[in-house]
């Protein structure tokens, strides 16, 4: 709820939504539904040792070059910028959080549960 206010985001009934439907791992079919290119997914797995890690600099590098890599292919994945969005939160980094959600919505990637979830993580 936290991020709600935050970021001033109308999401009343959103947390009402799908509470019984946690995350608990990717099963083989998410596995084969990749938020990136086959070819690209070590960097992905990359950037979330860093994004776990709170380590904000690397991770945007990292992000850039997933950025340029699938610019022709219309943008990156949700999961992508959602696990930014978990380095901000990891780091602390309020600031850089918001306006990493600013360019999800400049960039039309649309918030899920996982993106508020980041979003209210940030101490």
């Amino acid at each position: 709820m936290q991020a709600c206010s935050l970021f001033s985001v109308a999401c009343s009934g959103f947390w009402r939504r799908g509470r019984g439907n946690r995350f608990r791992g990717l099963s083989r079919t998410a596995q084969e539904r990749l938020p990136v290119r086959p070819e690209d997914a070590g960097i992905f797995d990359e950037l979330n040792l860093h994004a776990e890690a709170g380590q904000i600099e690397p991770a945007q590098k990292i992000f850039r070059k997933l950025q340029a890599t699938t610019h022709a292919e219309g943008g990156l994945h949700r999961m992508v910028w959602n696990t930014m969005l978990k380095a901000h939160a990891n780091a602390g980094d309020v600031p850089g959080a918001r306006a990493l959600f600013e360019a999800m919505k400049t960039h039309s990637v649309t918030p899920n549960r996982q993106t508020f979830g980041k979003l209210g993580a940030i101490n």
